[in-house]
């Protein structure tokens, strides 16, 4: 009785383990950013468009 439930035991630790593994392994390689979102994550311009702000200026 006491191996059979020693092979129960160590079959579903090598189950669990190779699950979380597969899970970890899953996490990892996925991204978890839409793709419309990385589109909007692009870098922005650092320079002003100093003929706007003039606008802007003026019509306040």
């Amino acid at each position: 009785m006491n191996k059979n439930l020693v092979t129960i035991l160590l079959l579903t630790l090598i189950t669990i383990s190779v699950w979380v593994a597969f899970q970890i392994f899953k996490v990892a390689t996925s991204s978890t950013i839409p793709q419309p979102t990385q589109e909007q994550l692009q870098e922005l311009d650092p320079e002003l468009d100093r003929g706007v702000i003039e606008d802007l200026k003026k019509s306040l």
